[in-house]
């Protein structure tokens, strides 16, 4: 795989008079600062915080990052050494692409709430109020300003009025929503090529999960700079930086 990948903390001063380390490094290269991050920051999930720790000490820590000549080894083909792969039919699937697809920035409806196990809410027409049979299925309502769907379920009797509520929702000129999963990387660490190159690192891992994968246009991959709803903006926190010569994979 290609891309190199180096780190640097981002607005890094101009080096001053060398002074002798400790081994194993120190707090003045930011990666124990971007480990305490990572550990409180509850956006994390286990696949995304393994991933960012990994490839923080890939590239800070790892004694093996320089080869006999001194040339620095690329980080995502250690990374990928280190993980391993695993048999996908007659392939053998990289498990590295499963870490970066699992963050790969985007939305996903909330599922967690009652709303996806309640009753039908097509009105009735003899009396006033919701049927409130038991549902089997769910049409969308979707919000103007974030774009989040909120579940609207129906009971097999008013399957014509769901089906009716999603021909509408179809031909509504619906708002890009705002994501709320993954982009987390792009959080932590600054790629040297920007959003495309972190375009090309999700769409590398999105062609082994077959996720099929496309970039939110209006709000990036950044988790950092999507709005939460009801929240104040956080000032910018520091990010390590990345600096990768392409900021794609190569198979």
């Amino acid at each position: 795989m290609g891309a190199a990948l180096h780190l640097a903390h981002a607005h890094q001063p101009p080096p001053g008079p060398e002074k002798k380390r400790k081994r194993g490094g120190g707090d003045g290269d930011g990666y124990d600062a971007l480990v305490q991050r990572v550990y409180t920051d509850p956006r994390q999930t286990s696949e995304s915080r393994e991933l960012i720790l990994m490839l923080a000490w890939l590239i800070k820590r790892d004694p093996n990052r320089y080869d006999a000549d001194g040339e620095y080894v690329d980080t995502w083909t250690r990374a990928e050494k280190i993980l391993g792969r695993y048999k996908l039919g007659r392939k053998e699937k990289p498990r590295l692409a499963d870490l970066i697809d699992a963050d790969r920035p985007r939305y996903e409806p909330d599922r967690s709430g009652t709303e996806w196990h309640s009753v039908c809410r097509a009105p009735m027409i003899r009396r006033e109020g919701e049927c409130g049979q038991h549902s089997v299925a769910h049409s969308f309502k979707v919000d103007p300003v974030t774009g989040w769907q909120t579940p609207v379920p129906y009971c097999r009797r008013h399957a014509d009025w769901g089906k009716k509520h999603d021909a509408a929702l179809r031909a509504m000129d619906l708002p890009e929503p705002i994501p709320n999963t993954g982009g987390l990387m792009p959080s932590f660490l600054v790629l040297k090529t920007g959003t495309d190159g972190w375009h090309r690192i999700y769409q590398w891992a999105s062609q082994w999960t077959y996720s099929r994968w496309e970039p939110p246009i209006k709000y990036g991959v950044r988790a950092d700079d999507w709005p939460v709803p009801g929240r104040e903006p956080e000032p910018e926190p520091v990010r390590l930086r990345l600096v990768a010569s392409e900021g794609n994979f190569v198979d």
